[in-house]
């Protein structure tokens, strides 16, 4: 990806100056300071939203740009390089990213500094720690404390791969995804975080990587069972995989597991074919008059393109 183009798409705020540009940052991630290490103006860009569980951001600086940051307390810093290199520090320990390669990881407790090559390009991301650490717990099936990580992430490894692919879905499907209030839009969203983070838990080293890595026990019959009769009563729930193992008690890296093994597929494939039974039967129910769009859209099927094929299928 370092030498693809990646276009920002609106709304784009863009700023020449370094205190506008300090400005800009502050106001989305963190008070900082900005520092110009050659003599050329910015030609800083981004564009940016918040999710219930992140902000997320696109950005470049279009020069020798380095940020001062104070430690962030109550949330994470990731930055994905999709262009150029950064140079980061924290803690004593300094990497360097290179787009599509690697990526850096900052923890909330201490300051840090990120030093930009002038054709940098980044997504930003904020992430507060206890939807993190909450997320976690859910994975493993027991109560953690909040990760530590390493300072930095490899992006050409499967897990980081997904990550990065996973970020640039979020930013094209955001506004889909937002622009109605329904439970399936909701939950697709939500599905959306929960993949993002387990991949981000996944790609990187923390001191919790051995526990999240290690293979998991298939949970009982009962349990399958009962997270099968929650979907069927309530499909029209924000559903992730964390939530639903939650109410039935158990981890879920073991749910999945069970659910493969007793259904061959996993809960949210389980969920999607519920819910794509309940458009059929919404759709009959209208003896033709309904718009399927709303029907599909209403229970989480943004991509009516894929949904005519799930639906066909």
């Amino acid at each position: 990806m370092s030498g693809d183009v990646v276009p920002f798409e609106p709304p784009v705020v863009e700023a020449s100056d370094l205190d506008d540009a300090r400005d800009h940052i502050a106001r989305v991630y963190i008070p900082h300071q900005l520092v110009s290490h050659d003599a050329r103006d910015l030609r800083f860009r981004m564009s940016h939203f918040t999710t219930p569980r992140m902000t997320f951001g696109l950005v470049s600086y279009g020069a020798d740009a380095e940020l001062i940051c104070p430690e962030m307390g109550s949330c994470y810093h990731l930055n994905v390089t999709l262009k150029g290199t950064t140079v980061s520090k924290q803690g004593g320990r300094t990497v360097q990213t290179v787009g599509g390669r690697s990526g850096g990881l900052f923890g909330p407790d201490r300051p840090y500094r990120v030093r930009w090559s002038p054709d940098a390009v980044q997504f930003g991301v904020k992430l507060p720690v206890e939807p993190l650490t909450e997320h976690l717990s859910a994975l493993v099936g027991k109560p953690c404390k909040p990760p530590r990580f390493a300072l930095s992430l490899a992006l050409d490894t499967p897990h980081g791969r997904a990550l990065t692919a996973g970020f640039s879905l979020l930013r094209t499907q955001y506004a889909a995804l937002t622009a109605t209030d329904t439970p399936g839009a909701r939950t697709a969203l939500a599905q959306l975080e929960s993949y993002l983070l387990t991949e981000l838990l996944m790609a990187t080293a923390h001191d919790h990587s051995e526990l999240l890595h290690a293979r998991p026990a298939t949970p009982g019959r009962a349990y399958v069972r009962r997270a099968v009769e929650l979907l069927e009563e309530h499909p029209e729930a924000p559903w992730t995989v964390e939530a639903l193992a939650s109410k039935v008690c158990i981890g879920a890296r073991a749910l999945q597991a069970g659910f493969r093994q007793e259904l061959g597929q996993s809960p949210m494939a389980y969920l999607r074919e519920v819910r794509l039974n309940r458009v059929r039967d919404a759709i009959l129910a209208s003896g033709g008059d309904a718009q399927v769009s709303e029907i599909a859209t209403t229970w989480g099927f943004v991509h009516l393109g894929r949904f005519s094929q799930l639906y066909r299928r």
